[in-house]
Parts: structure tokens; C-alpha cells; sequence
């Protein structure tokens, strides 16, 4: 797993894997990248408040992604 870092809301961070999911499945990733993205996806959304509001773009994850 990720550490996001302080984590302000959980609400919709299973939903945020799967969208993950289903952006790195599109791009054609492997099944490691697939989970590490939809992981990254997940622990990224948590960092701030609300389900919709929180999901981040894929640039935020990549930049997370880096730091791991």
C-alpha cells in the first residue's frame, strides 16, 4: 500500500480503485501497473474530503507515484 499522508476522508476510496482500475486497464497496463495505479488512485482520493471531489486526475497520480 501507499501512505497518502494524513488522510481527511475515506468515503469513496473503493470506488476510486476501481476507476483506477478501469483508466489503467484502458491504457493497457499489466497487472502490476494496473494495481499500483488504482492503489495510487485510492490512497491519493483519501487526502481530501468528499467522494467525487477528492478523485484525482492522472498527473496527481503519477507525481504520488513518484514519491512512493
Amino acid at each position: 500500500g501507499y501512505d497518502p499522508g494524513a488522510v481527511v476522508d475515506t468515503n469513496g476510496a473503493g470506488d476510486e480503485f476501481v476507476a483506477g482500475a478501469v483508466a489503467a486497464l484502458a491504457d493497457g497496463a499489466d497487472p502490476d501497473g494496473l494495481l499500483a495505479f488504482a492503489n495510487a488512485v485510492a490512497a491519493v482520493s483519501t487526502t481530501e474530503s468528499g467522494a467525487m471531489a477528492a478523485l484525482p486526475d492522472e498527473q496527481t497520480v503519477e507525481r504520488f507515484l513518484e514519491t512512493q
